[in-house]
């Protein structure tokens, strides 16, 4: 299903240039030609993607819910605040 989302995102940026097959195999080549590196050196790769935007992306989810459930609206602060966090103690 993934696969499918992501190769119709590529057939709409592409601009129709590729038909929707074409991406969808795109995408799967792509995918198998990262999964050939093996499971150590992507999450070696990855690791200080996650380290630095997971916290972000948890405080970014937190505020929404605080949005819908309590009427919060600082996004900006509590972001900034997390990104500096990060940036302090990584």
């Amino acid at each position: 299903s993934l696969a499918a989302v992501v190769g119709e995102y590529v057939q709409i940026i592409s601009r129709k240039k590729l038909s929707y097959s074409q991406s969808v195999a795109a995408v799967l080549a792509l995918c198998a030609f990262i999964a050939q590196f093996g499971l150590d050196y992507i999450l070696g790769f990855s690791i200080p993607f996650i380290v630095a935007f997971y916290p972000i992306i948890v405080v970014i989810t937190l505020c929404n819910l605080a949005y819908k459930m309590l009427g919060f609206e600082p996004i900006t602060l509590p972001v900034i605040i997390t990104a500096a966090v990060i940036v302090v103690y990584n």
